[in-house]
């Protein structure tokens, strides 16, 4: 059997507020999928030869599930975040954790943020609430993705090219 990763097409982008940005999501037809609650993701290496390649590895407790994914090297766009990822709900926390650290991984960053899924039949829509500020994803083709920017996010000064890890990084420096 042969394995074909999943592309995930997305792009990030301030909101200034998760109340203004559901009446936005409301008004474009969007249905809530998943209410706001607390995600928990934690980031994995190998003495840094992902981060160096630009691939991410991640455990992550949402919706009373965790997932394990594995995120290839972004695909160069010039506003698009662009990458293969497979994904896989895990079991038992406790024994995967041990399996990434026998295979020499270790937890390299905690991220905690609150997240909300939306959803209409070509794009998911995610809120994030993080302590750096509002944002909102959405994931789909890009098509789909550009007509919903023209009424979602006019102002490009609010696309956020760095992913989670880069801005959790920033954040908790400036603490």
């Amino acid at each position: 059997m042969k394995f074909r990763p999943i592309v995930e097409t997305e792009i990030k982008f301030r909101v200034p507020s998760v109340q203004e940005a559901r009446k936005q999501l409301r008004t474009l037809d969007f249905q809530i999928l998943v209410k706001m609650q607390n995600e928990k993701t934690v980031i994995w290496d190998k003495q840094g030869s992902l981060k160096e390649t630009d691939c991410v590895l991640r455990l992550r407790d949402y919706n009373k599930k965790t997932t394990l994914t594995f995120k290839q090297a972004k695909v160069k766009h010039p506003y698009l975040k662009i990458r293969p990822e497979a994904q896989t709900i895990v079991d038992d926390r406790q024994n995967t954790e041990q399996i990434l650290i026998w295979l020499g991984f270790e937890p390299v960053m905690t991220m905690v943020k609150n997240r909300e899924i939306w959803q209409r039949s070509e794009l998911i829509a995610c809120l994030d609430e993080t302590p750096f500020g509002s944002f909102m994803e959405l994931e789909g083709e890009p098509h789909a993705i550009k007509l919903a920017m023209e009424t979602l996010c006019t102002d490009n000064s609010r696309i956020e090219s760095r992913g989670y890890p880069s801005l959790f990084k920033a954040h908790a420096v400036r603490d």
